[in-house]
């Protein structure tokens, strides 16, 4: 059985403010492209199908042009929620959407859904976990249930599986090997790693889709695996070979993994250095994040970079840390400063040097423009 295992595409994403629905339908327009050419079995999106919780209307459509196209293809799709959807709002229209051999499982009732298909070898068993916290399998165990392995493990109980079958788990968790995985920028972070489940708790299953992490990667074995986003949401993310997980199934205890490269409609490009090399370059639409080291900052400085950058996400001035401790001032200190003066002096704390005579000069010269317009009123 041949399986395609895609999770993470938080629709309706903003990345600095750059919205990523071009990015996104580039990079579903291919996936649609293996589908075609690879003819999967089944197409699992393993959560985060959305990036809030309400998504807006665009986001809402991208996903179902998408989700029309899978199921065009005469594949099985088999989608789960993740910690940034909604379950209830993926779970509406779930049960007519079944009868077009599409699978949503949104909210956790107790248990994971069971779909069961077959091929020469016999049955394959896919069970649907939506992304859950241990309150939620609580509320259906009287077990001790106390941390999110615990919780884990309880819930897999609960759905009996037959081991001399072929068990495939779907789910949306932080699934660490010995308290261990590889996060990036753009996940969010627990502190103390509270939510983690140890790899042990799945060992029952011939093949684990997980979504969560954006970075692909196994966790423990080719068995458990984080297929990552299938496009770039951060620069942690930019050396990432996004790609689509296939995966197929033979007969118990053999399993073959192959990635189908996605290329990306925007490169990433993390800089560090003076401005003058930083606009050493053509005019490109990357992603970009400047970080500069010029000892003085310079003011028109996000003007001049988006003149060679289209897409510049972020800049700032690299911070000196020698700078001096100052003694606090009064309000009545502050009071008797100019505008110049005030913004001198707040320039100075934050970058423990003083304006260069150029900078200075340019501050004056707004300063008297902003005095002579206030004088107009």
């Amino acid at each position: 059985m041949k399986i395609f295992h895609l999770s993470d595409l938080h629709i309706g994403k903003l990345v600095y403010g750059y919205d990523m629905e071009e990015d996104q339908r580039y990079v579903f327009r291919q996936i649609i492209h293996y589908v075609r050419k690879k003819q999967p079995d089944v197409v699992v999106i393993a959560g985060d199908i959305y990036d809030k919780v309400l998504p807006s209307a665009k986001a809402v459509k991208l996903f179902d042009d998408f989700l029309t196209e899978l199921a065009g293809e005469q594949t099985a799709v088999l989608v789960i929620s993740g910690n940034h959807d909604s379950a209830e709002r993926l779970d509406y229209g779930s049960r007519i959407m079944e009868k077009n051999n599409v699978y949503i499982k949104g909210s956790y009732d107790g248990n994971a859904w069971k779909v069961v298909f077959e091929d020469e070898y016999g049955a394959v068993n896919f069970y649907l976990m939506p992304f859950v916290k241990p309150v939620d399998i609580r509320e259906y165990t009287e077990e001790e249930c106390l941390d999110y392995s615990q919780a884990m493990a309880i819930a897999i109980e609960k759905m009996e599986l037959n081991e001399q079958e072929r068990n495939v788990l779907v789910a949306h968790q932080n699934v660490t090997n010995a308290g261990k995985n590889r996060k990036c920028e753009s996940e969010i972070v627990t502190i103390g790693n509270v939510d983690n489940i140890e790899s042990w708790v799945f060992d029952a299953f011939d093949y684990v889709a997980l979504g969560h992490l954006h970075t692909p990667q196994n966790i423990g074995n080719e068995k458990i695996r984080y297929c990552g986003t299938p496009v770039i949401y951060s620069m942690s993310e930019a050396s990432d070979e996004k790609s689509v997980t296939m995966i197929t199934l033979e007969d118990k205890n053999r399993i073959k993994t192959e990635l189908l490269p996605l290329k990306q409609l925007h490169k990433w490009y993390d800089f560090k250095g003076t401005l003058k090399e930083a606009l050493n370059r053509e005019y490109n639409e990357d992603y970009a994040r400047i970080m500069l080291t010029d000892k003085d900052v310079i003011i028109d400085a996000l003007h001049q970079l988006r003149t060679v950058y289209g897409r510049l996400m972020f800049m700032e001035f690299e911070t000196l840390k020698s700078a001096e401790s100052d003694s606090e001032r009064t309000v009545a200190d502050v009071e008797s400063l100019s505008p110049e003066q005030a913004f001198a002096d707040f320039y100075r704390l934050q970058k423990g040097n003083g304006l260069s005579d150029e900078n200075k000069s340019y501050i004056e010269k707004i300063c008297k423009e902003w005095e002579a317009e206030s004088c107009d009123l």
